[in-house]
């Protein structure tokens, strides 16, 4: 019987929640939640998904461009997978500040991920147009 498990990380807009279906110990289906303002991240996110799959193993590629969403979510599966495996609690799955104990934390603190709601701001003195 199918059973999906949960694994929450911090990502570059926010939180990423990973949903994992896992069936006779092969990985079926994998769900993301995710701030809909992470568009590149979504590309990565949707690659690192495929891979995941593809390979039933969270044992990927990196997914350049998208590095920090791609990396955050492989995180949040590897959660779900070691709450599948009872070496992790459903809680602390679930908790955003425990580490996936396969790859550690994720460095959430870059870009805009230090104030995801704060519009970026240049700070060139340049004027445009002159």
């Amino acid at each position: 019987m199918a059973e999906v498990y949960q694994g929450v990380t911090h990502g570059f807009h926010g939180p990423i929640t990973a949903n994992v279906t896992i069936e006779d110990q092969k990985i079926k289906k994998i769900d993301a939640e995710y701030s809909q303002a992470a568009t590149v991240g979504a590309l990565g996110i949707a690659r690192m998904k495929a891979q995941i799959l593809a390979q039933q193993s969270t044992d990927v590629d990196a997914v350049t461009g998208a590095s920090t969403s791609a990396n955050a979510f492989k995180a949040a599966v590897e959660k779900a997978i070691a709450v599948s495996q009872q070496t992790l609690s459903e809680e602390a799955g679930r908790d955003i500040n425990v580490p996936s104990p396969k790859s550690g934390p994720v460095d959430e603190v870059t870009g805009a991920s230090a104030n995801p709601l704060q519009a970026p701001t240049n700070p060139s003195p340049v004027t445009p147009g002159f």
